[in-house]
């Protein structure tokens, strides 16, 4: 399917580039063209030129050029029908039909209501959390973790009421259907009677935004001594589970201005550092990462840092995230904090320096799973060595480059103290993947 011609002709001239181009850079004017350094090669003195005129741009360094499409295609990592949405969301143009797919259109009228019943709830328990008495928990629980006003309203964290319909009253007032809020996810039903009831009760809310900044699901926070502390929206027309990271709406523009990201698990792991400065930070929703995430980081950056908890579970998390991100030709290292603290106890117990710090020795993702193979084994022990080996071997055949892979191999097996007769039997397995 596809977009009609005449739209997309329309669009390129409506889309103003210049406009849109600062979005991302920061355009000097220079006659009748906007000049400023080139964001896809490193360079002192600009030779990016944005022509308002011809509707193009064009590097006289790197010689990448093109249309308003082709920059956010570069910019932004994504396919031409991705391109297309974006510059026209950034237009202001309503996106039309895509020719012979009535299904499209249905599908998005759907997503634009729940994207708006969200914007609703997010708006009342946003004033629930501010004012009401029902939510001096949660104020208080804040408070205990250090998080500011400043930083509640920068990541708009809410408080849902302890109440099983106080949400949906509230929508049905702002006009919206019964039938919409139970496509909305907001609720849930009850099986035995089929009448549904607020999902998020008693919870801190932490809204979840898509890269243009619109709540598209929720994570729910237990306040009191529950076994489930995080419930979370289920998939929705408007969210599909993985293919989103909490925080890059707020820093996606610092990831790509540090060159790579800072990879956490949860909803704090994030606030925190963001609090303390440190703002080129994901999380991946504490659920294990996906391609698809791993494939929206590599819009911004190339480079990622994986800090997830130092525990066992963290650690199986971090070695599943690393297959995940190499296999999108990113480099990969590991920060494991002392005492296995996560980032938000550290950071408010040392600082963001001490952070900082730590963040710097980081380990090449090779020598994490090095030194988590020969933990508990007797590499003196033939089996033991050989189950090492055969643990480490599937990270280095899952890098990209041919010779950031021969340079981990001979790491590997100089490491483990293979003779040279018994490395070309590993190293054909490589040729053979």
């Amino acid at each position: 399917m596809r977009y009609p011609q005449t739209f997309l002709d329309d669009l390129k001239r409506q889309a103003d580039i210049v406009r849109v181009v600062q979005d991302y850079l920061q355009l000097k004017k220079k006659g009748a063209n906007w000049m400023a350094c080139c964001p896809f090669h490193k360079e002192k003195t600009p030779s990016f030129s944005v022509s308002p005129a011809k509707e193009i741009f064009y590097c006289f360094g790197c010689h990448k050029g093109g249309s308003v499409f082709n920059f956010v295609m570069e910019m932004e990592r994504v396919s031409f029908p991705e391109a297309i949405k974006l510059v026209a969301e950034k237009s202001g143009v309503p996106l039309p039909k895509l020719i012979d797919d009535g299904r499209f259109e249905e599908k998005r009228h759907e997503a634009d209501d729940v994207i708006q019943l969200n914007k609703w709830a997010l708006e009342f328990w946003e004033q629930q959390l501010e004012s009401s008495g029902d939510a001096r928990i949660a104020r208080d629980y804040l408070l205990r973790r250090e998080i500011t006003d400043e930083t509640c309203k920068t990541f708009r964290l809410g408080y849902a009421p302890d109440s099983w319909d106080a949400l949906s009253v509230y929508l049905r007032q702002k006009g919206a259907t019964q039938e919409q809020i139970d496509r909305s996810g907001l609720v849930a039903k009850k099986e035995e009677t089929g009448r549904t009831y607020d999902r998020f009760r008693g919870r801190l809310i932490f809204p979840v935004m898509d890269i243009q900044g619109k709540p598209i699901a929720f994570g729910g926070r237990t306040l009191k001594d529950e076994d489930t502390k995080y419930i979370n929206s289920p998939e929705t027309a408007a969210y599909v589970k993985g293919r989103n990271l909490f925080g890059l709406n707020l820093t996606r523009d610092e990831i790509r201005r540090n060159g790579f990201a800072i990879l956490v698990e949860g909803f704090l792991d994030l606030i925190v550092p963001y609090q303390f400065g440190i703002r080129n930070v994901v999380a991946s929703l504490g659920t294990a990462l996906t391609p698809e995430q791993a494939k929206l980081v590599s819009r911004f950056a190339r480079k990622v840092v994986v800090n997830y908890d130092g525990d066992n579970a963290g650690v199986q998390a971090a070695k599943k995230a690393i297959e995940i991100l190499l296999a999108e030709d990113l480099e990969v290292k590991i920060l494991v904090l002392p005492d296995n603290s996560d980032p938000d106890e550290f950071i408010r117990k040392s600082g963001a320096s001490e952070y900082q710090r730590q963040r710097g020795e980081a380990q090449p993702h090779i020598q994490f799973v090095i030194d988590q193979a020969v933990r508990d084994r007797n590499l003196s022990n033939p089996v033991d060595k050989d189950a090492a080996l055969e643990e480490v071997l599937p990270y280095v055949y899952e890098v990209k480059s041919s010779i950031q892979q021969h340079e981990y191999f001979v790491l590997v097996m100089d490491r483990f103290k293979v003779p040279p007769s018994e490395r070309r039997r590993y190293s054909q397995r490589i040729r053979e993947k």
